[in-house]
């Protein structure tokens, strides 16, 4: 997917790039979304755009099915993995202390995994749209 986006900051071989919330983005968070409808990606200036530049960004599918599993995927296994153990265990009150005691640990796995995903899977700019002075 490709997307058309303001550089706002560079800093070395990344840039922070700002875009208009596409609808199909839905409620991935590959980018930071703000409340004005925009949104904040931090991609790889392959580039070389420079702050004030519009951009194309490729965002590639694989990583968006990668997060999108470990982002909705991984929640939602955790959470049964734990009614079925607390309740296996414990009964129909441990199933649901286990449910939510292992859907709160899916969250602190998902950050934990979102910093050590490698930065191959990071969005990379392959055009400029605007001439350069």
């Amino acid at each position: 997917m490709i997307e058309i986006g303001k550089v706002t900051k560079i800093d070395g071989e990344l840039a922070e790039i700002i875009f208009q919330r596409n609808p199909a983005c839905g409620s991935c968070t590959a980018c930071k979304a703000m409340a004005d409808g925009k949104m904040i990606a931090t991609v790889f200036n392959q580039a070389g755009g420079k702050i004030g530049e519009e951009v194309e960004v490729e965002f590639s599918d694989r990583s968006f099915a990668r997060a999108a599993l470990v982002v909705f995927g991984l929640p939602l296994f955790l959470f049964f993995l734990g009614y079925y153990l607390g309740q296996l265990y414990f009964g129909e009150a441990g199933g649901i202390v286990g449910a939510v005691v292992l859907l709160m640990a899916s969250f602190g796995l998902v950050r934990l995994i979102d910093q050590f995903f490698p930065k191959g899977s990071l969005p990379r700019i392959v055009a400029i749209c605007t001439k350069r002075p």
